[in-house]
Formats: structure tokens, C-alpha cells, sequence
């Protein structure tokens, strides 16, 4: 199948997360055996590239998502996905020969003008590609045989000074047309290895924006407006499309924005008027009966069945709180979790992280899939993160970048090393390779060595905490080591009939 017939299936789907392509691949099918913990429109995409030959898994039957990808290999793929042709007369770099594995690749990609090397004439193709080198390569790929003008946006990333010159404009227009986003909370994280992951997510939409560019049919994404609740609410429509964007607004209420975790190791934003919008939009949608507000609260209602997505995927996905409310006191908290009768009602209910509504309380939720993590106090929410996702230990905890973790709470005190850790009348001072600590200047023994990880300090998280007298426990959702909370209150250990619920895995 060649790539101009996908790009014009594309089309259909204008700025909408579902695109219908013209081969049998199936919504729910993983191809792959080590994805299951990724959101289905991640799954979808990473099973359609593949249908493409863009990127391919291993022999094993993995993906390996959270693999690095080279500058040869980024090459390579944008090259498939372009079809980049074959230069008669092949220039190179002095350290691509054809022995590299991905000189195809990098000879079409330099004959387009999409990639170049460094200034003593390497390309360097096995060296590990930057999100920054990644942005550069698309925007000249999104240019590529296109004579529309693009358009660029200023930045909104807390990190944007330290991208560089060369990429700086390349990251505003990729930023613009949904190409390439944030990575962790609000920055873009210029330095940072890109993965296959992220390789599978630009180039899709590097594909649909060509598409929709060469269409003329780009859309910006419609700039809500809070709307005034006393304002008349829009006359009933039969059709759903025929409801404006502002008037949907209006029905629903003020624009929802719910936080989720997703399973790239980040918390993103989904903005679910804007979802539905765009779902009215495209040509694949069958809801046009079903009235915004219906629509708007079923879907909430449908993440949190005990069997939905919410279930099977937590921890991978999790609705950390909707309209900066955290989730279990907003609105949409179901009723039926609220007072729980089943086993697994129980269970999904303490998933949910239950944040304090007491003045000097505070409440740090840990995923173990995920770097960031989420600081409650008196149900205000702070989303920081760590330099890695925690890493588990035989004494069943796990070992987590402790400046990272305690850096939304005021009250704990981490010395700029990492190494001195301070809470109330209690101090902790910690010594790398070891798992002997001084606690107010007396050796205490820690379950685990503490170890530096990438210039960071990694100690096991439930252990230095109670040291300096912070409660903690660990919730795992039967098959999954799920997340860590730790609180300056007593944490319950949940029971069914008067016994502890140790068997569906909560632990101390």
C-alpha cells in the first residue's frame, strides 16, 4: 500500500485522534506483546506505521516502546514514510558507508535536504537522536516538496531558552500544528533522548499535517472561551453538527480539562469539549443524536466502570482531576465507587488518590510506571516530576529520585545533593552505595543501598519516609505494582468485613 493512499485517508479524519485507514487493522488489536499498558490510540498508531513498514518490532513479537532511537534509524523512518526516491548519484557522509544499516535511510534523507551531518563531515548515525535533532528532521520533512507557507506559535514551555537557536524555530512550528508537544508537564525537554514511542507519535502526525497542509484543510484547534453561565442555553438540535463550538461550550459548562496519566511515562492534558468537537467534525462519528452534555458525561461515566479502560489499564491510565479539581471531589466521581458493595469497587475506589482537605496536610502520589508525580495539599494539586520512573527492590519497595519526589512539598527539606532530608524535628542524612543512614546524627539501616542514578539520588521511597516520620503504603492492583502514596497523616489499610484487604494487594 503506498503512503500517498494513507494520507489521503487521513483527510478524512481532520485533526481527529481515530483515522480509518483502507487496511484491516482492528481498534483493540495489539500486534505486539509489550504494549498492552499503552492507551489505545498509542496501540493504534504503533499497529499502523507497522502495517506501513515505517518502523517494525522484533523478532521476539516486542515493540520495545521506551527503546532509544539513533539519528540513522529517525532517518530511516522518515525516509519510509516520506517514500523518499533513491538519488542517482548518492552523497554521504565519511562515516556512512554501506555497511551501516540504515544508509538507505540517510542517503534519501540528505538528498531531500530533511537531515545534515556536523562540520567535520559525520553524520554520526548510531549516536542516540535528541527530542530537539527529532524536531529539526520533521520540520524539514513537513517542508518537503511543500510550498505552503507554515506557520509558527510562541512557545509555551517552561524549558524554551534552553532548546537552541537551530532548533527554536523548527519546535514552534512543530508546536503549532500538533506535530510535537510537551514531554513532561510543561517542558519540551530538548536534550532528552527521543524513544520509539515518540518516533511512532510525530511521524503519524507529521503524515496527517502534510496531508491536511497540501489539502489547504489545516485547523487550528478552536480557542475556548469561558462561557457565562447566565447566558440562555442553545435551543435543542436533533443533529448534533449542528451545534457550534461555543454553544457546546455553553451547554456543557465552563471548559473541562481532565489530567490523565498516560502510559509514555508523562501526565498530559485532554480537553474532552475539544475531543468532541472534532469527533463532530470528522466523517467516522456516529453520535450525531447524542446531545453534547449526554455525550460529555457518559464518556466520563465509561472510564470508570470496573471494567472500562480505567481498570484494565491503571496504572498506565489514571484521571488525575478535571478542571484543576482533584478527581475524586469533582463532579464526575461516580456515585458507585463513592459507596463501593463489590470487591473490585473497593479496590479501584483507593486507586483513586484521596487528597487532604486539612490545612498542613499533603499527600504525594507516586506511579510506578510513570515520572511524574502529583503533590496534593488541602486538595490543591502540583504535578512535578522525577528523572526516572521508580525502580523496584527486593524488600518490595522501590528506589526513587528523592529530590524529585518531595520537590512539590514545602514542608520537607531535601538538601540541593539530595543526600539530607529534613522534616519537623527529624533529619536524615543519607550516603550513596550504602543502606546505613544517620537519623538526627544515629545510624538507622535502610532496606536498600542508596544509589546516584544520572547525577540524582535514588533511595527507597517508603523507607526514608517513615524514617522521618511520614506515613506511606504501597497499592498494587492485583497483577501491577501500581503506585506509592506517601502523607504527613495515618494512611488506612482498606478491609472487607472487618479484615484486612491484603489480598487484593494493598500493602503497608
Amino acid at each position: 500500500m503506498s503512503n500517498k493512499f494513507f494520507l489521503s485517508a487521513l483527510a478524512l479524519a481532520v485533526l481527529t485522534p481515530a483515522v480509518v485507514l483502507p487496511y484491516s487493522v482492528e481498534a483493540n488489536t495489539i500486534a505486539f506483546k509489550d504494549i498492552q499498558t499503552l492507551d489505545q490510540e498509542t496501540i493504534t498508531k504503533i499497529n499502523k506505521l507497522t502495517q506501513m513498514n515505517i518502523i517494525s518490532g522484533y523478532t521476539d513479537n516486542t515493540f520495545r516502546p521506551n527503546e532509544n532511537v539513533t539519528r540513522g534509524q529517525f532517518a530511516l523512518f522518515i525516509s519510509r514514510a516520506l517514500s523518499l526516491p533513491s538519488p542517482k548519484k548518492p552523497n554521504t557522509f565519511k562515516d556512512v558507508s554501506v555497511k551501516v544499516s540504515t544508509y538507505d535511510g540517510i542517503i534519501k534523507s540528505l538528498e531531500a535536504g530533511i537531515i545534515q551531518g556536523y562540520t567535520d563531515n559525520t553524520f554520526r548515525p548510531n549516536e542516540l537522536i535528541t527530542r530537539a535533532q527529532m524536531a529539526i528532521m520533521l520540520e524539514k520533512a513537513l517542508q518537503y516538496k511543500s510550498t505552503f507557507k507554515l506557520k509558527t506559535e510562541d512557545l509555551p514551555y517552561v524549558d524554551k531558552n534552553s532548546i537552541g537557536k537551530s532548533a527554536e524555530e523548527s519546535v514552534k512550528r512543530l508546536h503549532y500544528y500538533g506535530i510535537m508537544t510537551q514531554h513532561k508537564g510543561k517542558s519540551f525537554s530538548p536534550e532528552t533522548k527521543g524513544n520509539r514511542v515518540d518516533t511512532v507519535m510525530s511521524i503519524y502526525n507529521l503524515l496527517k499535517t502534510k496531508m491536511l497542509i497540501e489539502n489547504e484543510t489545516v485547523v487550528k484547534p478552536v480557542e475556548p472561551s469561558i462561557p457565562n453561565p447566565n447566558d440562555p442555553k442553545p435551543p435543542v438540535k436533533k443533529d448534533a453538527r449542528e451545534y457550534t463550538f461555543n454553544e457546546i461550550q455553553q451547554i456543557i459548562g465552563r471548559q473541562d480539562v481532565l489530567i490523565e496519566r498516560s502510559g509514555n511515562g508523562s501526565i498530559a492534558t485532554t480537553d474532552m469539549v475539544q475531543d468532541y468537537y472534532r469527533l463532530l467534525m470528522s466523517d467516522g462519528f456516529t453520535g450525531y443524536y447524542q446531545k453534547p452534555d449526554s455525550y460529555y458525561k457518559s464518556k466520563l461515566e465509561l472510564l470508570n466502570t470496573v471494567h472500562s479502560i480505567y481498570w484494565n489499564a491503571f496504572p498506565s491510565y489514571e484521571l488525575i482531576a478535571v478542571n484543576g479539581v482533584p478527581y475524586r471531589y469533582s463532579e464526575y466521581y461516580p456515585e458507585h465507587l463513592k459507596n463501593p458493595v463489590y470487591s473490585d469497587e473497593f479496590e479501584l475506589d483507593s486507586l483513586v488518590a484521596k487528597p487532604p482537605t486539612e490545612e498542613g496536610k499533603f499527600l504525594i502520589d507516586i506511579g510506578s510506571l510513570n515520572n511524574d508525580v502529583v503533590t496534593y495539599e488541602s486538595t490543591n494539586l502540583q504535578i512535578g516530576n522525577t528523572s526516572s520512573k521508580p525502580i523496584k527492590t527486593t524488600s518490595n519497595d522501590f528506589l526513587v529520585d528523592i529530590k524529585g519526589v518531595f520537590h512539590g512539598v514545602d514542608m520537607v527539606k531535601v538538601s540541593e545533593d539530595g543526600l539530607t532530608i529534613s522534616y519537623q524535628d527529624k533529619t536524615l542524612k543519607l550516603l550513596v552505595g550504602s543502606n546505613i543512614a544517620k537519623l538526627n546524627g544515629e545510624n538507622v539501616k535502610l532496606d536498600d543501598a542508596v544509589q546516584l542514578l544520572g547525577g540524582r539520588v535514588f533511595a527507597p521511597v517508603q523507607n526514608v519516609s517513615r524514617q522521618i516520620g511520614l506515613h506511606s503504603r504501597k497499592l498494587d492492583q492485583r497483577r501491577k505494582n501500581a503506585k506509592i502514596e506517601v502523607a504527613n497523616y495515618e494512611l488506612p489499610v482498606h478491609d472487607l468485613n472487618g479484615g484486612d484487604y491484603t489480598g487484593f494487594g494493598w500493602e503497608r
